[in-house]
């Protein structure tokens, strides 16, 4: 019985030691099985010898864009990836393994799990149904189409848009609506983009207006409008607002842009990009910015940022070519910065609310090269500038604490070069835009004494001083400028002066003449400019002005040479005059339009030579007695040129025409010639100067 039982133990063991010896020699054949499959480039092998991932490939059936293909694990529950594809006016719903949606239904992110078998691929095709709005997963062809189909319970609902529009939007009473805009685009060109009377939310994409008529967003009485994010531009300059609170409630927050192009209609309609007509507008964050005006004008019930002891000036931010807020009601300030070329805020007194121990700080910036001034909250300090004997257009600046003291004023005074802002009266540091200030403080203008002209080596520091030490004796005194100034004189009787300028500019931009002429006066090198409203050289009665070169400029509206009844012009050589000259003289003076040189009745120009034009109207108008070139037997076509971007010469006087040429693209001379070199005639031609057609008129 015992030999029975010890045999069948040796049994198992010996059966146990084969099953061992077989099951290892099955793993290292495995084993092998694996490296090869490794060494042939298939890694998505388990250890169990199957394929451990398969690979779904994304086709857009019809639409646009890219997706990269997806690797899943066997057995893992997996998202699809997200639908990148896009086709215009059309909307994504599912996703199919048949192209004609007659297969396996995914919808998009859907989790999934061993959707193939390791080792294999499987397509899935995008699933589009045709409209540009969706609610939920009813599809609109139209924006207005979804709008139209939420409900008047004042339910909110998401409209989500698919693709760009071009439409006028009306949202109606009771209608609550939270749009995704998805980043797409909805303009009109045609009223407004948005008519609002029920409650809107606006956080992503974008809203433009091409319109002349109307601006972007209209927002009626009771209505309510939330701009959180996006970006809301008015393109028209001849169009309204950005937006438009008429008696509802609206509030920009977040990261909103809104920019406008528009300019006022009328002198009494003060646009902005935003207005607040009446009801309340909340800004709390965003960037709000006029290219042509206000950023922000209010009428009605208005804050900015939140009260929260903590002012931040960096959002929001409202930005106007004239003013950043305009208001006409008491409004409240706790956060953000207000810009403008003009005013940042057009009255600071209607700011009634602030944080407490805070103030409202003035101060500049640059931007784009142009000087803004600006309002925000903060400890502030009074910075005093004092000129010191010239003339700032700023005496005094608030600068917050810690922040640096910004661009510097620029001073004029004649007969001055300005050498910096310093410390002190006389002496002290010079100062610079970076310094920080530490309490309220005054800088000091230092100046340097400059000769600007000389008569006979004897130096003078202003052109005005020169001109009144000339004598009244008509004995001819030359005046030479040396330096550069910006200032007007007044020649009277019986003075005699020439002026030589080479290479030094006499200007003026106040509402004076730069030269106002009743002497005699001869003109021959260098520049007289007028950036002003008035004439560069006003003529008058008795004056005698010849010029035979240099430059004369006038920049505004008027003449480079204003020769007034009794007054006589000669302009010969190289002169060169030119305007920019452009409407009527008043009824009693002239009938006319105005011309680079315009003559009077009853006053008399010699043109022998130079080059006139009017860059926006006639080269000469006259009323007078005007002679063009010499009674010699001899024609020149070359000297003088007469210019005009309407005519080059229009005469209701006197006019002899003996040399030079005259063009103008409406006519050359508009008017009679009243002589003419004998044995020759007057011929018409046609030239073409910097792609314009002009008509000209010589003699041959």
């Amino acid at each position: 019985m015992k030999r029975i039982r010890r045999k069948k133990k040796r049994n198992l063991i010996m059966i146990f030691i084969v099953l061992a010896i077989l099951l290892f020699g099955m793993a290292v054949g495995h084993a092998a099985f694996v490296d090869s499959l490794h060494i042939n480039g298939l890694a998505n092998v388990d250890p169990s010898g199957l394929f451990s991932t398969y690979t779904v490939i994304f086709d857009p059936n019809g639409g646009t864009g890219t997706m990269e293909s997806q690797e899943i694990q066997v057995g893992e529950l997996t998202s699809l990836n997200s639908n990148m594809f896009n086709w215009s006016g059309h909307g994504f719903v599912k996703w199919n393994t048949s192209p004609t949606g007659i297969g396996d239904t995914y919808f998009d992110e859907q989790l999934v799990r061993d959707i193939a078998a390791g080792g294999e691929e499987i397509t899935l095709y995008a699933q589009w149904v045709e409209g540009v709005a969706r609610i939920g997963n009813v599809y609109y062809r139209t924006l207005q189409a979804a709008i139209n189909a939420v409900p008047t319970n004042n339910t909110e609902t998401t409209v989500e848009l698919l693709a760009d529009v071009n439409e006028s939007l009306t949202v109606a009473k009771n209608k609550n609506i939270n749009f995704d805009l998805n980043h797409y685009t909805v303009s009109t060109s045609n009223k407004w983009v948005l008519q609002n009377n029920g409650t809107v939310k606006i956080s992503n994409g974008n809203l433009v207006s091409n319109s002349t008529t109307d601006g972007l967003l209209n927002n009626e009485s009771g209505a309510t409008l939330v701009i959180s994010g996006g970006r809301l531009i008015n393109n028209a300059e001849g169009g309204k607002q950005a937006i438009y609170n008429n008696g509802g409630n609206v509030t920009i927050t977040g990261s909103a842009y809104l920019s406008n192009a528009s300019k006022p209609g009328v002198a009494r309609n003060v646009r902005g990009c935003v207005q607040n007509a009446s009801g309340t507008l909340t800004i709390t964050g965003g960037t709000i910015v006029s290219n042509n005006y206000d950023a922000v004008v209010n009428a009605g019930t208005m804050t900015i940022g939140v009260q929260d002891g903590n002012p931040d000036k960096k959002t929001p931010i409202m930005q106007g070519a004239t003013s950043g807020i305009t208001s006409t009601a008491n409004f409240a300030f706790y956060n953000g910065i207000a810009k403008g070329k003009t005013h940042a805020i057009s009255d600071v007194n209607k700011i009634t609310a602030l944080e407490t121990g805070y103030d409202i700080v003035q101060n500049v910036e640059t931007i784009g090269g142009e000087l803004y001034k600006t309002a925000y909250l903060g400890h502030a300090y009074t910075v005093t500038f004092d000129p010191n004997g010239g003339t700032t257009p700023e005496a005094t600046r608030t600068i917050d604490m810690g922040e640096p003291l910004g661009p510097l004023p620029e001073l004029n005074r004649v007969g001055y070069e300005f050498d910096g802002w310093f410390t002190q009266a006389e002496g002290g540091e010079q100062i610079s835009a970076d310094l920080i200030v530490t309490g309220n403080v005054t800088f000091y203008a230092h100046w340097t004494k400059v000769v600007i002209a000389t008569i006979d080596g004897q130096p003078y520091y202003s052109f005005k001083e020169a001109v009144e030490a000339i004598p009244t004796d008509n004995v001819q005194k030359t005046i030479v400028l040396v330096h550069d100034t910006s200032e007007s004189a007044i020649v009277i009787h019986n003075q005699n002066i020439k002026l030589v300028f080479d290479g030094h500019t006499l200007s003026n931009s106040t509402s004076d003449a730069v030269i106002e002429n009743n002497g005699t006066v001869e003109f021959v090198s260098g520049s007289i400019t007028s950036n002003g409203e008035t004439s560069a050289i006003n003529n008058n009665r008795g004056g005698v002005f010849k010029m035979s070169g240099g430059i004369i400029k006038a920049y505004g509206t008027r003449q480079a040479i204003y020769n007034l009844s009794g007054g006589y012009v000669e302009i010969s050589g190289s002169a060169y005059l030119s305007s920019s000259c452009s409407g009527f003289p008043p009824a009693t003076q002239s009938s006319l339009q105005r011309g680079t040189v315009q003559n009077l009745r009853g006053a008399n120009i010699l043109i022998t030579g130079g080059t006139i034009v009017g860059s926006v109207q006639n080269g000469i108008s006259n009323e007078g007695t005007m002679t063009i070139g010499v009674k010699d037997g001899n024609v020149s076509t070359s000297s003088p040129k007469i210019t005009g971007t309407i005519n080059g010469i229009e005469t209701t006087g006197t006019l002899n025409f003996y040399d030079g040429i005259a063009r103008g693209q409406t006519s050359a001379i508009n008017g009679t010639v009243t002589d003419i070199e004998a044995d020759t005639q007057m011929l018409d031609g046609t030239i073409t100067l910097e792609g314009a057609t002009y008509h000209t008129n010589y003699l041959e």
